[in-house]
C-alpha cells in the first residue's frame, strides 16, 4: 500500500479508513451516549473523515486524526443529550470492548496493566460505577485530560475530578487486594 496520500487510490484510502472502525467504535462507546448513537457517531466520523481526507497531510497520522474527529463528534452527541438523562449503557459491553483494547497512553498505567492480567484489570474495573469506569478508561487508557472527559460524559470539571479521585482510590484498594491474593 502507498504511504503517500496523494498517490493512494480511493479504494486504498477507504480500506485504510475502515481498518480503524472497531477501535473507533470502542472509543465512542465510552462516551455518555446510547448504543444507537455510538453507531451514528461512528458513521458521522467516517463520513467527516472521508469528506475531509484532503486535510490529512501525513498518512502516518491517520489514526490520531480519526480519533480527533471521533472525539469532536462524540462530544457533539453528548451535548445533544439531555444532561439529566443517564443512558443505559451496559457495563458488560463496555468491559468487553476494554478487553479487546490495545490503546494505552499513560506509561505508568501501561506498566501496571502490562504487569497485571487483563482479567484482573477487568475485574477491578467492575468495582467502579459506570461513570468512574468511563473516566478511568478515557483518562488513563486513552490519555484524555479531565476537562475533555467532563465534556464527553456530560459532567462539570469539578464533578469529573471527584469521580476520577474516587475511582483511583477504589482501583488502588482492589489492585492491592488482587496483588495480596496472588501471594
Amino acid at each position: 500500500m502507498n504511504t503517500n496520500i496523494n498517490n493512494m487510490t480511493k479504494a486504498e484510502l477507504t480500506e485504510m479508513l475502515w481498518s480503524y472502525r472497531d477501535e473507533l467504535a470502542r472509543y465512542l462507546s465510552v462516551f455518555d451516549i446510547s448504543r444507537d448513537q455510538v453507531e451514528d457517531a461512528l458513521q458521522d466520523t467516517m463520513f467527516a473523515a472521508w469528506k475531509n481526507i484532503d486535510q490529512l497531510r501525513d498518512i502516518n497520522s491517520m489514526k490520531s486524526w480519526l480519533f480527533a474527529i471521533a472525539r469532536n463528534i462524540g462530544i457533539k452527541y453528548v451535548k445533544m443529550n439531555n444532561k439529566d438523562k443517564m443512558h443505559n449503557v451496559c457495563f458488560e459491553s463496555l468491559m468487553d470492548r476494554f478487553r479487546d483494547a490495545n490503546v494505552l497512553c499513560d506509561p505508568y498505567i501501561y506498566d501496571q496493566f502490562t504487569n497485571t492480567r487483563k482479567d484482573v484489570i477487568v475485574e477491578v474495573l467492575g468495582y467502579l460505577s459506570l461513570k468512574e469506569a468511563k473516566v478511568v478508561i478515557l483518562h488513563y487508557i486513552y490519555g484524555h485530560k479531565l476537562n475533555e472527559i467532563a465534556l464527553m460524559i456530560g459532567e462539570s470539571y469539578d464533578n469529573t475530578k471527584q469521580i476520577s479521585s474516587r475511582a483511583i482510590k477504589k482501583l488502588r484498594k482492589h489492585f492491592k487486594e488482587a496483588e495480596n491474593e496472588q501471594y
